[in-house]
């Protein structure tokens, strides 16, 4: 669990990627953000991560079949529970903690890594809180921006909770109840979290630091997928948008 970025790892063989890539039937107009799952999958394969946990809003023909090809390819799928970041509910109003949490576990979300006994420490968790180097084991992804994400996430949890409550009318239930359901302001783009550096191919959300250093972390980390995007030939991703409804995962 105290895997860091292997940013020198090489991608899979030509073979294994050529396997992977046509079982998911990558095509020129695939949704970049399928582009992006396809790769944090394949970033297992190359052990570039421990884990990669995929779902939330994905819809579930795509996953089943992002699930089945990771098992043709040799890697254990398995559910998971989703988890709380350390410090990401830091003075935001219980009612909105409950119904974000309440809305988190009604979503599918699966687990896939080479790591059995990896995946069945996750399925066994209850809602887990997991602390920065904790998550940053799991998903491969530098310590120091996982805890800057949960800082931002927090700030933006209670924006949320702010303009929530006021849709409410000032009723923690009925705004609970908004919340619960994905209500969302009008125009909302992620606030604290839409500040963040995102990798184009990764989807990281950098820290100051690692956006501002070439030679960071974080950047050794986005070269390492473009450096596995080019291997099996993905076409250019667009920049990242902001992801805000889910796990880093």
């Amino acid at each position: 669990m105290n895997a860091s970025p292997a940013a020198d790892a090489g991608p899979p063989t030509g073979a294994l990627a050529g396997l992977i890539a046509s079982s998911f039937a990558l095509s020129h107009d695939a949704d970049d953000d399928a582009r992006r799952e396809i790769l944090d999958i394949l970033a297992v394969a190359a052990a570039l991560k421990p884990v990669a946990a995929i779902g939330f809003d994905t819809d579930a023909e795509r996953l089943d079949r992002y699930t089945g090809a990771a098992e043709r390819c040799g890697l254990v799928v398995a559910p998971c529970r989703p988890w709380v970041s350390l410090g990401e509910f830091d003075r935001v109003p219980r009612w909105f903690v409950e119904a974000v949490l309440a809305a988190r576990t009604r979503k599918r979300l699966v687990a896939i890594s080479a790591c059995p006994e990896l995946l069945a420490r996750l399925a066994n968790c209850r809602t887990a809180t997991l602390d920065a180097a904790e998550e940053a084991g799991l998903l491969g992804y530098p310590p120091c921006c996982v805890a800057d994400h949960a800082v931002r996430r927090a700030a933006m949890q209670r924006d949320l909770a702010a303009a929530t409550l006021a849709a409410g009318q000032g009723d923690p239930q009925r705004a609970g109840r908004l919340a619960a359901a994905g209500w969302l302001p009008h125009g909302f783009s992620g606030g604290a979290l839409a500040e963040a550096r995102c990798g184009r191919l990764s989807g990281l959300l950098m820290c100051r630091e690692c956006a501002a250093d070439p030679l960071s972390p974080a950047m050794r980390l986005e070269a390492s997928y473009a450096m596995l995007a080019d291997r099996i030939g993905f076409d250019a991703v667009r920049p990242a948008a902001t992801p805000f409804d889910g796990p880093r995962p």
